[in-house]
């Protein structure tokens, strides 16, 4: 299985999305922390619309959406 981290541009250390052997909601609660500070991204998480197997269709809209 994969490891997924994400790091945003003015952080120094990367935050573990989905680890080895993870429960799903392991991953829903560490992405809305990661990802709190996007409205639109919290609620698309909320309605199970993004989850571990489209970890980099979430990182692409963040960035689209949010930044």
């Amino acid at each position: 299985e994969r490891e997924y981290y994400v790091i945003r541009e003015n952080e120094t250390i990367a935050t573990g999305l989905i680890k080895r052997n993870d429960l799903s909601k392991s991953f829903l609660i560490r992405a809305k922390n990661y990802f709190s500070d996007c409205d639109n991204i919290l609620k698309y998480l909320e309605h199970d619309l993004y989850n571990q197997l489209n970890i980099i269709e979430l990182i692409e809209d963040y960035n689209l959406i949010c930044e």
